[in-house]
């Protein structure tokens, strides 16, 4: 139903019927991202997703000099910091990188069986700490 659409369209068309949104966003396109990309991502899925909870997830291990994970994975942390400090009790952090673990590849970058796997059991855990339905 949503196909063609754009981001901010499918969110309008789901808005208050969002209970939890999972983001990944980092490993295609957004080396040259910053934190305050993924803070303006969040800002709009809290205004136009009023009664969602943003869960935002660390990128996994890629063996590519193109994918710098541990950068990405610093501008997400410092994005979750800033919600933090705003006391904003929607905002999630989910460390998927050490729950997928590294060696989970089909091909040093894409994930596998194991990997998908252990992608499952993290968000299942940070629902259960957070006492989140699943």
């Amino acid at each position: 139903e949503f196909e063609g659409q754009e981001f901010d369209e499918a969110t309008a068309q789901l808005g208050e019927e969002l209970t939890a949104i999972y983001l990944m966003w980092g490993t295609n396109y957004v080396a040259k991202g910053t934190a305050q990309d993924y803070i303006d991502i969040v800002d709009y899925l809290l205004e136009h997703c009023p009664n969602a909870t943003v869960h935002l997830q660390l990128v996994p291990y890629a063996d590519l000099a193109i994918i710098p994970y541990p950068t990405i994975n610093n501008r997400i942390r410092d994005a979750f910091a800033h919600y933090q400090e705003l006391a904003e009790p929607r905002v999630f952090l989910v460390d998927t990188y050490q729950g997928i673990g590294r060696d989970v590849g089909v091909d040093g970058v894409h994930i596998g069986m194991w990997g998908y796997a252990n992608w499952y059991n993290t968000l299942l855990r940070h629902a259960e700490e957070n006492q989140l339905s699943e």
